[in-house]
């Protein structure tokens, strides 16, 4: 079993080995029934069986990424636990990642609940989906990847469903609407900003900390320069608030001339 106490020092340890590595803290867990044990090892395996749980685990697929105890992620499986080769697979959530030993043979695995389909949501097209409560123990090499929960507000009264935002998924959903990711800004971010009449501006942010009910930032303003038509320089010495309603999108380009002026990328041009 490969383990590590701070994540700090994970990723080093998956690089090396290209094993799944465990993280924090690690306790005995002797309550994983003898039956699920068949589908972790070889037929005939024997040995000392012996079980620990975690809360965290980096496996090498994933490229270093955090796997954790209450993930939602689709897993390479049917409903019933029955370990299929498809991509598409079942939602599952994470509720223990378990290492287990069987003699010489190492296992991480994931007890997991899944989750029954529900449909397509008209109004966003996304996978509908509420708890099944049928408990499955895999091992760590059929999890795909992650999916994020939406609670579903117009489930009938019913609880416990949500919209599946599979957001690691190899392939395009076409829709029928346009996908607004949030960005988190931070000072000196140069944004661009829809103004009146749908004029567009460019604005440096000068401070994230507003509170009002727009939840506005301020802004310097950026206008195109008289001497060179390419570049963009600060309007004046004045700081604006704007909100973050207005706010298209973070503006990619490059500083110039001491940080005085600032070029767009062609995109923003």
């Amino acid at each position: 079993m490969l383990w590590a106490k701070r994540l700090s020092n994970v990723h080093d340890m998956v690089e090396k080995h290209n094993k799944p590595v465990l993280a924090g803290k690690v306790q005995p867990d002797d309550r994983v029934a003898g039956e699920f044990l068949v589908r972790l090892f070889p037929p005939g395996s024997r040995g000392t069986v012996s079980t620990a749980v975690c809360n965290k685990v980096v496996l090498p697929r994933f490229c270093g990424m955090v796997v954790r105890s209450a993930d939602t992620v689709m897993a390479s499986c049917l409903p019933n636990g029955h370990i299929t080769n498809t991509n598409t697979g079942t939602l599952v959530e994470i509720r223990k990642i378990l290492s287990v030993c069987c003699g010489d043979l190492h296992q991480v695995a994931m007890e997991a609940d899944t989750y029954r389909e529900l449909g397509v949501h008209t109004q966003t097209g996304l996978k509908a989906v509420c708890v099944h409560q049928t408990k499955v123990i895999l091992p760590a090499t059929c999890l795909i990847r992650k999916t994020i929960l939406l609670p579903l507000q117009e489930d009938g009264g019913h609880q416990h469903c949500y919209l599946v935002l599979d957001f690691m998924r190899p392939y395009p959903i076409t829709r029928s609407f346009s996908v607004i990711v949030p960005i988190h800004l931070k000072v000196h971010d140069m944004v661009m900003i829809m103004g009146d009449n749908d004029q567009q501006w460019f604005g440096q942010v000068v401070d994230c900390n507003c509170v009002d009910q727009e939840r506005s930032i301020r802004v310097a303003f950026y206008i195109q320069s008289r001497r060179r038509q390419e570049c963009y320089e600060r309007e004046s010495r004045h700081v604006d608030k704007v909100s973050r309603r207005s706010i298209i999108g973070l503006a990619k380009g490059t500083w110039t001339n001491n940080g005085k002026e600032w070029i767009p990328d062609s995109a923003w041009q």
